[in-house]
């Protein structure tokens, strides 16, 4: 899909604000890849669907100042400062995970 993204509104100096594309991929195709990362289990870092890609499997062991006793799988994909989507599996790899949306326009993700 695309967004547009306000890079620099109308104001005294620019008669029209500055609008440039963005291609965001849907949430099915998020959510395939974030499912698949999941179940393989292995650290990746790298880019998928044109934007940057973290993930980080369950491990043994609370993260530092948390009151879990192990540190959960988290994916990431995108860039926090125009829109970023993360899958968490809080409660265990067997649950449901918690997805939150980011950025200028992560409000609009259709996960």
């Amino acid at each position: 899909m695309i967004k547009e993204l306000v890079i620099r509104a109308a104001n005294e100096t620019y008669d029209e604000p500055l609008v440039i594309p963005v291609s965001i991929p849907n949430g099915d195709q998020i959510s395939r890849l974030a499912f698949s990362l999941h179940s393989q289990g292995k650290p990746y870092t790298g880019r998928a669907l044109g934007w940057d890609v973290y993930y980080r499997p369950f491990k043994h062991g609370a993260p530092v100042g948390s009151s879990l006793s192990f540190t959960p799988a988290c994916f990431i994909i995108g860039e926090s400062s125009i829109w970023s989507v993360s899958f968490d599996w809080e409660n265990g790899n067997e649950a449901p995970p918690l997805i939150t949306t980011a950025g200028k326009i992560g409000q609009a993700m259709p996960v």
